[in-house]
Order: C-alpha cells, then sequence, then structure tokens
C-alpha cells in the first residue's frame, strides 16, 4: 500500500504533541490548535465536538471515604452505650451506612454529583474523508486515539489502601451489628453473661475502625501524576491518525474513513461523510 508523504514521526518531532498537557490546561488548548490546523494545511477539513468533564467522580470518592471514616467512629460510639441504645442505634447506623453506600456509588457512576468537582470543557478534533465508493451501505472506517498525556491515578500502594478500606467497614459493619444482636440478647436475658464475647468484638470492631479510618485519610491526601513524556502518551498516537488522514486524503479507500482525536473522556460520534 502507499506511504503517505508525512511521515507520522516528523509531525511528531515538529509539532507540539510530545508537549505533556492534561485536560484542561493551557497544554491541552495548544495541543487542539494543533489538531485542527494541520489537516487543513493538507487541504483537509476538520472539526470540532466540544463536551464538558469534571471531577466530580475523584471528589465524591473523597467524600465517600470521609463518610466512612465518621460511621467507623460512629459505630464504637454507639456500641459503648447503655443498653437497649447499644443495641438500637448500633442496628440503625448499620442501616445508615448501607444505605448511604448504595446511594454515593450509584450517584458516583452516574455522575450525579457534579457540583463536587471542577468542571471544564474540552475538544475533540474529527476528520472526515470520502471515499471512491457511491454505494449507500458501505461501511465506515474509524481512526481514533487520545491525546491527552498526563492523567491523574492513584499508586498501587494507594490502590491497596482503597481495597482495605472497604474490607474493613464490610468486617466493621457485620461485628457491629453482631455485637448489637449480642447486646440486645443480653440485655434481656442476663443470665446469658455473653459480655466476654460483646468485649473482644468490640475490641475488634475499635482496631478495624481505625484501619479504616487511617485508610480514608490516606486515600484523601494521596495523589500521583504520571509525568512521562507526551512523546510516549498519546502524542505518537495523535501523530500517526495526522500521518492517516493525510494518506488517505492522498489515496482515497474504498470506504470512507473518519481519524478522529480525542481528549479521552468521551466517546464521540464521527460525522458519517457520505451525510455531509
Amino acid at each position: 500500500m502507499p506511504t503517505s508523504s508525512i511521515d507520522a514521526y516528523d509531525i511528531l518531532q515538529n509539532s507540539t504533541l510530545s508537549r505533556p498537557c492534561m485536560m484542561g490546561s493551557a497544554g491541552e488548548t495548544e495541543i487542539t490548535h494543533f489538531l485542527k490546523d494541520f489537516p487543513k494545511k493538507q487541504a483537509l477539513q476538520p472539526y470540532a465536538e466540544e463536551f464538558s468533564w469534571s471531577t466530580a467522580f475523584v471528589s465524591g470518592r473523597k467524600y465517600l471515604y470521609l463518610l466512612l471514616g465518621v460511621f467507623a467512629i460512629l459505630f464504637n460510639i454507639s456500641l459503648r452505650l447503655a443498653p437497649p441504645l447499644n443495641s438500637v442505634l448500633a442496628t440503625l447506623l448499620v442501616v445508615a451506612a448501607t444505605s448511604m453506600v448504595v446511594f454515593e456509588m450509584k450517584g458516583l457512576l452516574n455522575d450525579k454529583f457534579k457540583r463536587l468537582g471542577k468542571s471544564f470543557q474540552a475538544e475533540n478534533v474529527l476528520c472526515d474523508i470520502p471515499s471512491r465508493s457511491k454505494a449507500e451501505d458501505t461501511p465506515l472506517i474509524y481512526f481514533t486515539a487520545h491525546y491527552d498525556n498526563i492523567s491523574s491515578n492513584h499508586p498501587k500502594l494507594n490502590n491497596l489502601s482503597m481495597i482495605t478500606l472497604l474490607l474493613g467497614f464490610v468486617l466493621s459493619m457485620l461485628l457491629t451489628l453482631t455485637s448489637a444482636i449480642l447486646n440486645l440478647v443480653d440485655h434481656y436475658q442476663p443470665a446469658r453473661n455473653g459480655q466476654p464475647t460483646i468485649h473482644i468484638i468490640n475490641l475488634v470492631v475499635l482496631i478495624t475502625s481505625l484501619v479504616v479510618l487511617c485508610m480514608a485519610i490516606f486515600s484523601i491526601f494521596i495523589k500521583h501524576i504520571n509525568n512521562n513524556p507526551g512523546a510516549c502518551d498519546n502524542g505518537s498516537s495523535s501523530a500517526i491518525l495526522l500521518s492517516l488522514a493525510v494518506h488517505f486524503q492522498q489515496h482515497p479507500s474504498p470506504t470512507p474513513t473518519c481519524v478522529f482525536c480525542g481528549a479521552g473522556q468521551k466517546n464521540g460520534d464521527c460525522t458519517d461523510p457520505r451525510d455531509m
């Protein structure tokens, strides 16, 4: 197959694509301008698809961790109250904690807490290239990549802390509920004398709650930024897409083609060149 007269490596060397940038930054704006200007110089017609994104998921997750820590403290306080309040209140706290976790997780997964984070505007850059074929049922080829190249993520140690936090919290809830039931039974049937077992369970609840609290604080404040060269991720892929765009513009394929440099936050839909 004929190769493009413009090499992807040359594009990468002579552009801002290798510059590290994060979404919402000035570097991203500079790269977006380049992705739109370069195809125009090659007699192509790129266009942009605007979208918004926010840090709500990250912020909401931090609030969730804080709430888990607060509930862990409340579990211990409730278990040390006088009976039967230590049973009733502890049980209500377990129910409230379960409901809160379910509500928070659904909200985070469905993007219901946008106000918790900062909102940003970004663009996906697309370029449609018509084909030689005139058939209406000709399939459309998509070439896609994303150009943002610095991401904010959790280091491996923080991933371990999140798992420990969640497992510890579940264990704390189960033990709190167990202690509440035993306290209630012991209150109405003092002859059973379940206090030694209750004391052991309460001690384990205290230890697991401290672990949950420590992991919650650790997960909130620890953050890692990938300081990778932009040429590795994702300047090279964007340069390849630009090279492909020039190639298919010079050597039209039997099928219409769409090259798509996305910012990584939204799966944009390319316009079918046959509809243009």
